[in-house]
């Protein structure tokens, strides 16, 4: 048989899945029905042999507990992370304005003091360039007078905001510097309360 009638007689039996290979000839396979034909598995509960618990709904439960473990710790972490520096400020705010240490033994220096007073803001910064060299000879208060305690206390001593008033070591009254100073003033006051 010649290369052309076999190639003739290969396109005529394609059509019955015989396919010319050289000068054998091989059967096509059918490959869909040589496929085994499978069935969906359906996964049965796996029970416990001995309490007869779900395998699944406990690995489920577990993996619950942990989300919400993992969760509570975030929450947990992000208010300390929150109220830390609060507790902070607040225990330092409250030292700030704690005026029962006046008489204690060490002189005292107390600024009469209005937040939304821009005079009071410049003397509360001239004050904190000045009293660097003081912190561990004097004390250094405040007297809010928007607050019930901070505003008595001016009235005590008559004093108005924008106001620095200085108290020995016994917590008597020794100076008292009105209006807005210069740090290199308030620094010749406050050596002098020092002494």
């Amino acid at each position: 048989m010649s290369v052309d009638s076999q190639y003739s007689a290969g396109n005529q039996s394609a059509h019955r899945g015989v396919y010319p290979l050289g000068n054998s000839i091989k059967l096509k396979t059918n490959i869909m029905s040589k496929k085994k034909k499978t069935t969906p598995k359906i996964k049965a509960n796996k029970k416990s042999h001995k309490h007869g618990v779900d395998k699944s709904s406990a690995s489920k439960s577990i993996k619950s507990w942990f989300k919400v473990l993992k969760r509570s710790l975030i929450t947990l972490c992000f208010i300390s992370v929150i109220a830390v520096p609060l507790a902070y400020y607040s225990k330092t705010v409250a030292a700030e304005h704690d005026l029962s240490v006046l008489g204690n033994g060490m002189p005292t220096v107390v600024q009469i003091h209005d937040p939304g007073c821009q005079l009071c803001q410049q003397l509360k910064r001239n004050l904190g360039k000045a009293k660097v060299d003081f912190k561990d000879s004097i004390q250094f208060k405040t007297a809010n007078i928007r607050t019930d305690k901070g505003s008595r206390f001016a009235r005590q001593f008559n004093a108005p905001h924008v106001t620095l008033l200085m108290f020995d070591a016994d917590g008597q009254q020794v100076n008292t510097l009105q209006g807005v100073r210069s740090p290199s003033e308030i620094r010749l006051a406050l050596s002098r309360l020092a002494q």
